[in-house]
């Protein structure tokens, strides 16, 4: 399967993840152009992804509550956090416990 078909997989409506051969969730282009139609596909990259910070913040612009799927170091990180929170105060419950107090984020 070539990264088109790959990705055609994940732009379909009631994705099958489990279709999408499991070394393109290891590969970064693949990541990327994955998590521009939906932020969400960060919860199925490579642990190592999880803390590249062009993934990590692309992912959370796309979908906000995929905070919950990123390292700890960006859960640790006020802007990533107040970018999270922004639209949904709700995933303050993801940060950093360092952060939760709004007052340390205002």
């Amino acid at each position: 399967m070539n990264k088109e078909k790959a990705l055609k997989i994940w732009k379909s409506e009631n994705v099958d993840v489990s279709k999408i051969p499991i070394e393109f969730w290891s590969d970064k282009s693949f990541i990327i152009e994955a998590i521009k139609l939906n932020g969400f596909a960060l919860q199925y990259v490579n642990k190592k992804f999880l803390k590249n910070p062009e993934i990590v913040l692309e992912a959370i612009k796309q979908e906000p509550a995929t905070l919950k799927f990123a390292d700890k170091i960006f859960k640790k990180d006020k802007k990533i956090v107040l970018l999270a929170i922004k639209s949904f105060p709700f995933l303050l419950k993801y940060a950093d416990t360092s952060l939760k107090k709004v007052s340390h984020l205002c």
